[in-house]
């Protein structure tokens, strides 16, 4: 373990406070100190360590309890806002892990979830990743709050309690969402119970896996906007013709992926092999390969 001190600055003055001796000692630990401008750190103290530029940051608060009112002010302080400089750092988080690492499950209140909501559908939102996984949050409070969300393009929902017991519907509305022509969230890449399609997946391999038609309709609305996948494998996964009319739609938008396969699913029939066929002749981008047979 080791001991990590974060010290935030706005003018030099404020170091000669602590102290030589106590600069010294804490200089011979890990010393962060934060800024807004690089000048408010002497010279001399500077040399002595590494000057980096804060873009982005992430919040990984993961198996950790928090109090209605304190998740309620965090949201609060992530808005992104010209104030206080203290709402700064806040401001700058772009991915924001609330989950649990484990299989227990952790409970977001109701004005919790509201907040979260309310945040997530704030125009001014710059969150790109959020992580629920295992966390008891209200889920059709969260896809109404998608609906409005254009900033975020990853989400982790597995094991959210009642997503596992309303599959079907939540999966399905996200999907809906996501393949809507004038849809406003960005979402390409999720982990659920279904399948995980991360960020940085070249190939995601469901070769029969059983999925649910609900599941390859949100993965449909997923595979819209994702912009790394470049092999699916779906052979033997149950794909239906409602399946393949989702795939279509999210094939007219995606140009990253260069193969697909769907052999072994009886339910397509020549009229669903057709669609897919034009839609692949017709990609302007890498060429499309897709498996039939």
């Amino acid at each position: 373990h080791a001991l990590v001190v974060l010290v935030h600055v706005d003018e030099g003055e404020e170091l000669l406070e602590l102290g030589g001796g106590l600069l010294r000692e804490l200089l011979s630990t890990r010393l962060i100190l934060t800024c807004h401008r690089a000048e408010a750190i002497p010279s001399a103290l500077r040399q002595q360590g590494e000057l980096w530029s804060i873009v982005a940051l992430g919040l990984y608060m993961n198996d950790i309890k928090l109090a209605e009112h304190n998740t309620r002010e965090l949201f609060e302080h992530m808005r992104p806002r010209g104030g206080a400089a203290s709402d700064l750092l806040y401001s700058r988080v772009i991915a924001l892990h609330l989950g649990c690492e484990g299989a227990a499950t952790t409970e977001l209140p109701a004005g919790s979830m509201a907040a979260l909501a309310e945040f997530l559908g704030n125009q001014a939102c710059v969150l790109q990743t959020l992580d629920l996984s295992f966390t008891q949050v209200d889920t059709s409070e969260l896809v109404a709050a998608l609906r409005t969300n254009a900033s975020l393009t990853s989400l982790d929902i597995r094991g959210v309690p009642h997503v596992a017991e309303l599959q079907t519907v939540i999966y399905d509305a996200l999907g809906q969402l996501l393949l809507q022509p004038d849809c406003t969230s960005r979402i390409g890449y999720l982990r659920c119970d279904a399948f995980e399609l991360p960020e940085d997946l070249l190939k995601l391999d469901l070769q029969e896996v059983t999925l649910d038609p609900s599941a390859t309709h949100l993965l449909a609305g997923l595979l819209k906007y994702n912009s790394t996948l470049l092999d699916l494998d779906l052979t033997a996964s149950n794909l239906t013709r409602d399946g393949v009319t989702g795939l279509v739609t999210a094939l007219e938008y995606n140009a990253t992926l260069t193969a697909l396969r769907v052999k072994y699913n009886p339910a397509l029939d020549e009229h669903a092999k057709s669609l897919l066929r034009d839609v692949a002749a017709a990609r302007g981008g890498p060429h499309l390969s897709i498996e039939l047979r």
